[in-house]
């Protein structure tokens, strides 16, 4: 939780020239290209907190392990692994290629969303974001549940040779797996096309 909390404050102060006008105006005229400003910001914002803030985790939780460990003689696990992790996530098996990319994309959604609202809004990005994409999310379920009752769909079974591509066993994750993949690309694009619009 701490990861996604530090990531989403992080993620969210992208962009920081755009917090005013002045800023804004310095910024954009430095002699770099529109695509090389993106890159930065989007390779220090998301790229760099995912790869690097494991490795202070790990360091942490060691260090951690070895202090208390002096104390507490008789304590045997006192060492952090990412591989017993893993071991312990994925719990012998029943996870799939689909469904560890639908984790992935999740986690990485928190953090482009944050992108996103840092270069859209000026001021208050955090909390402009947040009241956003809660307003399109509750729409979203608000419309879903809306036509659903009044297509009153709860009556309606298909047969069991009648099966869409959506309902089809297995095809779940992978349905949902591109559709936040989709998600986060088209969020990347918007965020991409603000900057090229405030160059304008």
């Amino acid at each position: 939780m701490l990861f996604f909390t530090l990531g989403i404050i992080y993620t969210s102060n992208s962009f920081p020239s755009f917090r005013s006008s002045g800023k804004t105006i310095s910024y954009l005229m430095l002699p770099a290209s529109a695509s090389e400003k993106y890159l930065f910001e989007f390779l220090t914002r998301i790229v760099g907190f995912v790869l690097l803030m494991p490795v202070f985790f790990w360091l942490a939780a060691n260090i951690e392990g070895v202090v208390i460990h002096l104390f507490i003689p008789g304590l045997e696990e006192y060492k952090f692994s990412f591989a017993k992790a893993w071991q312990k996530f994925h719990g012998g098996g029943g996870k799939t290629g689909w469904d560890i990319m639908a984790i992935v994309q999740s986690c990485l959604f928190v953090f482009v969303a944050a992108f996103t609202g840092a270069s859209h809004f000026s001021k208050s990005p955090l909390l402009k974001s947040v009241f956003t994409f809660s307003l399109l999310f509750g729409g979203f379920f608000l419309f879903g549940y809306l036509a659903w009752k009044g297509l009153n769909l709860d009556e309606y079974h298909l047969q069991n040779n009648q099966r869409i591509l959506f309902l089809k066993k297995g095809n779940e994750t992978m349905c949902v797996s591109l559709a936040i993949l989709g998600i986060n690309l088209s969020l990347l694009a918007i965020s991409w096309f603000r900057l090229k619009e405030k160059e304008v």
